[in-house]
């Protein structure tokens, strides 16, 4: 009894243990934005509420308009839902693109001065 559940377990601890464990820039601050934003030049912060798998919840803010809930889709892309944009990460921006469209929308670019 006790090797047939040890055998069930096998299949779960090898899909565990097989997981990518690439790591997801932390984005976590404030931006300044530049292009078609809605706030031009003014601050912008994004939020990371966990970097542990199954919880890639991220908050984006600007100072005007409502604010965006989104995910991480890689380790280097995210998708803003609400305002209908996908991102490209590297640690001091994020590249803003619409569905479709090969130019980008908005660049964020990490500002220490924008408080989050």
């Amino acid at each position: 009894m006790f090797t047939r559940a040890l055998l069930a377990l096998v299949p779960a601890l090898l899909l565990f243990g097989s997981v990518d464990a690439r790591a997801q820039v932390n984005i976590t601050g404030g931006y300044t934005c530049q292009g078609l934003c809605a706030a031009p030049g003014q601050c912008s912060r994004a939020y990371v509420d966990g970097f542990w798998p199954g919880r890639n919840h991220i908050a984006f803010y600007n100072n005007v308009g409502p604010e965006s809930e989104g995910a991480f889709v890689s380790p280097n892309r995210v998708v803003a839902t609400q305002w209908g944009l996908g991102g490209v990460v590297t640690p001091t921006r994020i590249v803003w693109y619409r569905p479709g469209v090969r130019r980008p929308v908005a660049v964020w670019t990490r500002n220490p001065a924008c408080p989050f």
